[in-house]
């Protein structure tokens, strides 16, 4: 998905812009050059490092830790069947969903 610069990014830009006399054409070259590999190698490893995560574990990054209202309540619902009320244990990588009832 692809992002529009922040406003940082923007004006720095300008501002290599507006000097492009200042300096010579070669070196701003350079520099642009330098910026956008830097940034695009990053934007890469996180990117990869997220989607490991992801066919690794079957799950967003930031996802494991994160549990939805439903999913508690479906645990609420099924702990009163269940033997122990306390924890209620998901069949999928086990996540312990500690229960107030």
């Amino acid at each position: 998905m692809l992002r529009l610069p922040s406003s940082c990014t923007m004006i720095l830009l300008l501002l290599l812009v507006m000097l492009r006399d200042v300096f010579d054409r070669w070196i701003l070259l350079q520099m642009l050059a330098i910026f956008c590999l830097s940034f695009g190698i990053g934007m890469l490893f996180m990117q990869g490092n997220i989607l490991w995560h992801q066919y690794k574990y079957g799950y967003g990054y930031w996802a494991s830790e994160m549990v939805t209202m439903e999913e508690v309540m479906k645990a609420r619902v099924l702990s009163k069947i269940s033997a122990d009320p306390q924890v209620f244990q998901w069949s999928q990588g086990q996540l312990k969903v500690p229960l107030f009832t």
